[in-house]
Formats: structure tokens, C-alpha cells, sequence
């Protein structure tokens, strides 16, 4: 599972989707794009099925990767441990594992019901060249693989200002997700 905004998706998510297939063998990668992140109160986020829209150009290459929409039919704010509850589920005999950034496992503590997430899955954590990472997760049972692939360093909130601002934006994004942004007139101003 790997759970985003993906306001928008772009070259870093792919990478670390990737690499977390390749290096932990997993048989299928689902995004789960969320409606309102917890951790992102007070942004507006771009429409849902823009950001499905993208997400689909995104992983068409991709036979393994699909889109779960778990958290877009909820239309409440959806917690980690939620959604590792419903594939725990849906998939009781499957070994779940959640793909992150290094930056949000340094968060993970403070996630809801952080305390459970380890019995839930194994965290698939993505690390950047030149970055430390992340401290342990003291007192916390987290099983926790660090990818040896480094993926690049962008950021959906970088390219949305460099939009607004007319910057370039080519190489951080998949093409058919830039296309689709130009297309649509997406980002223009900053949110």
C-alpha cells in the first residue's frame, strides 16, 4: 500500500513504488490516494478525480500497481491504521507491507494509533541520497525495511509552485501527468 495526496504524482512516487516491488517482491503496489489527509489539515487538495486521473496515466505502465479508492468513498478524514484494517480484511492471508518516504516515517510516530500499525504491516521505507535516516521508532514495535535504491528529491508541493510560478517542471513528473496538467489547466495558482 502506498497512501498520498498525490497532488500531484510524480517521478519520486514512481521511483519509490518501483524500488519497493523490486527490492521486497511484492506482488502488487495499490496507492490509495486520500481525500483529507490527517496530517495535511487546511489545504485544499486538487479534486479527487483529477488526482485519480493522474494517478491512472501514472501507472498504466505498470501491470502490478493499481489505485485503491478506500479513502475517497469514506468522505471523512482516513487514518493509517484504518485503511490497514480494511486490506487486513479484504487480503487475510496476504503479508501487507505500506510504502513511505523517509520523511513521513520520521512522523510515523505520531500517527494515529501509532502503536498498532506494527502488528498491521512492515513499513517499506524510501530513502534520498545524502539524507540520514530516520531515527529508530523508540518503544514502538515497527518493522521497518530501508530501501537500498535512493529515489530523486521533488515533491508534489514544489511542483505546484513551480507551476504557479511558470518554472519548469520537465523530469518530475511521468509525461502523460504533465501532459494531463497542461492539458487541464492545473495549478496556475498555489495552494
Amino acid at each position: 500500500m502506498f497512501g498520498g495526496s498525490f497532488d500531484p504524482v510524480h517521478c519520486g512516487h514512481m521511483e519509490l513504488a518501483r524500488a519497493a516491488r523490486r527490492e521486497c517482491g511484492l506482488d502488487r503496489v495499490f496507492f490509495i490516494p486520500a481525500l483529507r489527509p490527517p496530517h495535511k489539515k487546511g489545504r485544499v487538495l486538487t479534486d479527487a478525480r483529477r488526482r485519480l486521473a493522474m494517478l491512472r496515466l501514472a501507472i498504466k505502465p505498470y501491470p502490478a500497481f493499481a489505485i485503491s479508492t478506500f479513502e475517497l468513498k469514506r468522505e471523512t478524514t482516513t487514518y493509517t491504521y484504518q485503511t490497514l484494517e480494511y486490506f487486513r480484511a479484504r487480503y487475510p492471508s496476504a503479508e501487507l507491507f505500506f510504502i513511505l518516504g523517509s520523511d513521513s516515517l520520521s512522523e510515523l510516530a505520531s500517527w494515529k494509533r501509532a502503536q498498532t500499525l506494527g502488528s498491521l504491516c512492515t513499513f517499506i521505507a524510501g530513502t534520498r541520497a545524502g539524507a540520514p535516516r530516520a531515527a529508530a521508532m523508540t518503544g514502538m514495535n515497527m518493522k521497518i525495511h530501508f530501501l537500498k535504491t535512493h529515489v530523486m528529491r521533488v515533491s508534489s508541493s514544489d511542483i505546484r509552485r513551480k507551476i504557479s510560478l511558470g518554472e519548469k517542471t520537465g523530469g518530475l513528473m511521468p509525461q502523460p501527468v504533465q501532459h494531463y496538467i497542461i492539458t487541464h489547466g492545473l495549478y496556475k495558482t498555489t495552494t
